[in-house]
C-alpha cells in the first residue's frame, strides 16, 4: 500500500502521511508495529509447547487461522511490494523466521520435511491459497491445516 492510497483511507493529505513517516521505510515498519499491536491478544491464546498433542494442534491451528485471517490483505499487499521493494520490508525475513521458530518450538513430533510442508501451508501464500483459490471458511481452512499436522506427525 503507498503513501497516496493510506492518505485517501485515513482522510488525511498525502503529505500529513509523511510528516508523521518520514520515509517509506518508516510507513512500513509503523505497519508492522500496528499490526503486531492488534494481534497480541491472539498470540496470547497460542497453545504451550507441554499441552498434548491434539489438543496443540486443534488450538494451534485455531488461533493461527483467526491470526491468518485478520493479516490476509495486508500481507498480500506486503507480498506485492516485497517484490518491487525488498529493501523496505526486512520484517519479512523476520517473521518468516518467528514463524518457522514457533512451529519448530511447538510439533518437535515433526521432522524438517514435515515442518517445512507446514510452514508453507500456514505462509501467507498458503492460507490465501486454501481461503481464496479453493473457496474455505476460515473454520474448514483451520481443520485443513490441523489435519495435515496430525497426518505429517505419522
Amino acid at each position: 500500500m503507498d503513501a497516496e492510497t493510506i492518505a485517501e483511507r485515513a482522510g488525511v493529505s498525502q503529505r500529513s502521511v509523511y510528516n508523521h513517516f518520514s520515509t517509506a521505510r518508516d510507513l512500513v515498519a509503523g505497519m508492522y508495529e500496528r499490526g503486531a499491536e492488534r494481534l497480541a491478544p491472539l498470540f496470547e491464546e497460542m497453545p504451550s509447547p507441554n499441552d498434548p498433542f491434539d489438543v496443540r494442534v486443534h488450538r494451534w491451528a485455531e488461533v493461527s487461522a483467526r491470526i491468518l485471517d485478520a493479516i490476509a490483505a495486508m500481507r498480500w499487499r506486503a507480498l506485492q511490494a516485497e517484490e518491487a521493494y525488498p529493501e523496505l520490508q526486512p520484517e519479512l525475513r523476520t517473521i518468516r523466521e518467528q514463524h518457522a521458530q514457533a512451529i519448530k518450538s511447538l510439533f518437535p513430533e515433526l521432522d524438517r520435511s514435515a515442518r517445512a510442508a507446514v510452514i508453507a501451508l500456514t505462509d501467507s501464500l498458503g492460507w490465501r491459497a486454501l481461503r481464496k483459490h479453493q473457496g474455505m471458511g476460515i473454520s474448514e481452512a483451520s481443520r485443513v491445516i490441523a489435519q495435515t499436522v496430525r497426518r505429517l506427525a505419522g
